[in-house]
């Protein structure tokens, strides 16, 4: 659940929307809606594709835990 927070927060700190969010990272607005509503654990390359979206990849983040 770390990661479904983490994008949540970014998605907060950048005032960004579902929609935003999946035409930034080509990813469909129901697998963001999925992750950010129904708190669905992403797999790591869509993880990877949402927080490279954000300036950050999956590795950095991992990393800090």
């Amino acid at each position: 659940m770390i990661i479904v927070d983490l994008i949540k927060e970014f998605m907060y700190q950048k005032n960004k929307t579902i929609a935003d969010v999946a035409k930034g990272t080509g990813l469909s607005s129901d697998t963001i809606r999925n992750i950010v509503v129904n708190d669905v654990i992403p797999s790591p390359e869509v993880a990877d594709k949402i927080f490279k979206y954000f300036g950050v990849t999956l590795e950095e983040v991992l990393s800090l835990y």
